[in-house]
């Protein structure tokens, strides 16, 4: 939980991530608009991104966009083995909406960990047809 990682951690941490999360961002739109082949260099870097994420956001005790990291390395390796489909797009776009959005909340102390991540959770659920709520 956030409020339990000092100020300077987390400033760190976005410092660390956010050029990370606008990479994998752009790279991800850019690469959309390029190929729907997901067999390529592209694909295998934003996936290495995804998992930096979500071992960056772990280790300092950001489990839940940890999950979302998570999501997005898992969602990228299917693009890699079966190519890119509307479910499996509009998943990682959720995800990197809900990931800047994240980062963006971050340090504002009101905000709840989970209001922009959940939207992704949902969104990860729906495509994995898991229960919407409740684990």
């Amino acid at each position: 939980m956030k409020r339990d990682i000092s100020q300077e951690t987390l400033e760190n941490f976005l410092r660390e991530v956010r050029p990370q999360v606008a990479d994998l961002s752009s790279s991800w739109a850019g690469w959309q608009v390029a190929t729907d082949d997901g067999n390529n260099e592209t694909c295998g870097r934003l996936r290495g991104i995804a998992h930096r994420l979500k071992g960056e956001a772990s280790i300092i005790g950001l489990s839940d966009f940890s999950h979302v990291a998570a999501f997005l390395e898992e969602l990228l390796d299917e693009v890699a083995r079966y190519g890119c489909n509307e479910q499996r797009q509009n998943v990682i776009e959720d995800s990197l909406v809900a990931a800047t959005q994240y980062l963006d909340d971050l340090l504002d102390p009101v905000r709840e960990e989970q209001d922009c991540l959940s939207a992704a959770v949902l969104s990860y659920r729906r495509y994995r047809e898991l229960p919407e709520s409740g684990d």
